[in-house]
């Protein structure tokens, strides 16, 4: 009874840390990028802090105390409750024409829980390693990023043109996995929901000696779709020393 008011009170807390978390990321600005005018906007990256560690290997990690959500395999070797905060900081420095600007920001990078669905307490109990394994996660991850302020100036006909562009907004994606693991095989699966809004605005002024002039465009983008990915993982185990892992 405890291990699920336990459960229960730990999503609660991650579906109400989830919304603060979309909110912050909205309203909070990140760094001037002209990249991010293009697609869907600047890509974050996916992986977690113990994958960054590892240059971003994620096909074939697994830990019992820490999360993968790349590959849903590995939640199959969860021994207990994990709960991940990410957060990164990214320095930009722009430089055209003579004019430069540096920047600093930061923001939070993917939030995550995943817990094993068979009780650890009573397998430590029996005092050898459990052949089966069962493990879920929820998780929120940034996907891409649009923030972009540019302004340009020109002459058209002998007049004085000027082109001010913004964009701001952004996608994630809000992952269920599920895992298992039976030895040193485990496979697993991730079912996701990927959403956001993204706002461009172009605004042109031209001004002549009679008068001042000005268009205003703006496109508003709505994205709403579902993602899903296979896991596969197996350990290969040479001379008691060595250990193959191969996962897609």
């Amino acid at each position: 009874m405890y291990s699920c008011w336990h459960k229960f009170f730990t999503l609660f807390v991650f579906s109400f840390t989830c919304q603060w978390s979309v909110a912050q990321i909205t309203t909070d600005p990140t760094s001037n990028s002209p990249y991010s005018r293009l697609g869907l906007g600047d890509p974050v990256g996916q992986y977690f802090s113990s994958n960054a560690g590892m240059a971003g290997i994620s096909s074939v990690y697994h830990h019992p105390y820490h999360l993968n959500v790349l590959n849903p395999a590995s939640h199959g070797w969860l021994r207990s409750t994990a709960f991940e905060v990410g957060v990164f900081a990214k320095f930009t420095a722009l430089d055209s024409q003579g004019a430069s600007t540096q920047e600093w920001d930061g923001n939070l990078n993917y939030l995550a829980i995943g817990f094993p669905l068979r009780n650890p307490i009573n397998e430590s109990l029996d005092r050898k390693e459990p052949d089966f394994g069962w493990g879920m996660s929820f998780s929120l991850i940034p996907n891409t990023i649009v923030n972009y302020d540019i302004e340009t100036s020109s002459e058209v006909g002998g007049e004085n043109t000027i082109g001010a562009f913004k964009g701001e907004g952004g996608t994630y994606k809000l992952y269920w996995g599920n895992g298992f693991r039976y030895k040193y095989f485990s496979a697993g699966l991730n079912l996701g929901y990927l959403f956001g809004r993204i706002r461009n605005t172009r605004l042109l002024f031209l001004e002549d000696e009679f008068a001042y002039y000005s268009d205003n465009f703006a496109d508003d983008i709505s994205v709403n779709g579902f993602v899903w990915n296979l896991g596969l993982n197996y350990d290969l185990f040479f001379k008691e020393k060595w250990t193959w892992r191969v996962g897609k």
